[in-house]
């Protein structure tokens, strides 16, 4: 009786370490698709034509 009880508790412990692994899991592929939606918008034709116009007003700033 006493050997069915640790292996229980064994497999306990195994699927609470599977559980949280798999939250860090779900965790971290989240934030990588977070990470990879931002560096999209940076490749946008949006991002760099209002990046290059604010650059031509600061350099027409600077040359006043």
């Amino acid at each position: 009786m006493n050997k069915i009880f640790l292996i229980f508790t064994a497999m306990d412990s195994l699927y609470t370490y599977l559980a949280i692994a798999g939250v860090l899991l779900v965790v971290f592929l989240f934030n990588n698709k977070k990470n990879k939606s931002v560096k999209k918008d940076r490749k946008s034709r949006s991002f760099k034509r209002a990046y290059y116009e604010k650059k031509k007003e600061d350099e027409k700033l600077k040359n006043k």
